[in-house]
């Protein structure tokens, strides 16, 4: 079973998607912020992060630059409102971007595919 990060500031969206995901089969982990976040992996580092941007405090784009930092191997798939920020060069290293929507169909897809090429990628 992947286990799943799930960044992500409205209270709504974050148990909606960790619904969503763990009926998916995944082993879901939540965080409210980029604090939490740091916090749940130092405990338990998991497959995959999925990470919004726009949160108070810390955001997604500075949590995205510690992960990189801290964690290379880690894939994140960014998961905002906000197309614009697709665009942002500090965007760039993330897996993925996919922009909200209630359609989930593009968001569990992306989920399930950047690991995969991940793996793909350490053994080519």
């Amino acid at each position: 079973m992947a286990k799943l990060l799930i960044v992500e500031d409205d209270l709504h969206l974050r148990k909606f998607y960790t619904r969503e995901f763990s009926e998916d089969g995944y082993h879901v982990a939540e965080a409210a912020d980029s604090q939490e976040a740091l916090r749940v992996l130092a405990d338990d580092l998991p497959d995959l992060v999925m990470l919004d941007l726009v949160m108070p405090g810390q955001d997604g784009i500075e949590l995205l630059e510690r992960l990189v930092q801290q964690t290379p191997q880690l894939p994140v798939v960014i998961n905002t409102a906000y197309p614009v920020y697709q665009h942002n060069y500090l965007t760039w290293p993330a897996d993925a971007y996919v922009v909200k929507s209630s359609d989930l169909t593009g968001l569990k897809d992306t989920v399930l595919a950047v690991p995969e090429r991940h793996r793909k990628a350490d053994e080519g």
